[in-house]
């Protein structure tokens, strides 16, 4: 099967999330930024701790599972892919940028070794 994904920053804005919502060509969706009105009361969707980053599975047909949540990316696997959306912001200090890029890449790297495929999308600034 081949999957569809799509990656956007909404900018909070819920007609924007909506729209994407509304697509059926697509299958997984990556947001920065997303609506927090909108991921919040859906199954659908998995959130980071700070509702900056989630990924929303489109394809009903698909089952995914949510493998880890820090404070600006989530994990989620879906058919032996592990799928990351992160959002960080520019007005962060450095040092928070760079604990939450060591634990994406740890836990990509841990996935790799375990014969997954790793995809890691958003906007890291």
């Amino acid at each position: 099967m081949v999957l569809k994904f799509l990656q956007v920053n909404t900018g909070r804005c819920r007609a924007a999330q909506d729209i994407i919502h509304a697509r059926r060509d697509i299958d997984i969706v990556i947001l920065s930024e997303p609506n927090k009105n909108r991921i919040t009361n859906n199954s659908s969707w998995f959130s980071d701790l700070n509702l900056d980053a989630a990924v929303g599975i489109l394809n009903k047909s698909l089952c995914a599972t949510e493998i880890f949540k820090g404070a600006g990316y989530v994990a989620i696997e879906v058919d032996q892919i592990l799928i990351f959306s992160c959002y960080i912001s520019p007005n962060v200090h450095h040092n928070i940028f760079t604990s939450a890029w060591k634990e994406i890449t740890n836990l990509a790297k841990i996935a790799e070794k375990n014969g997954k495929k790793v995809l890691i999308a958003g906007d890291l600034n």
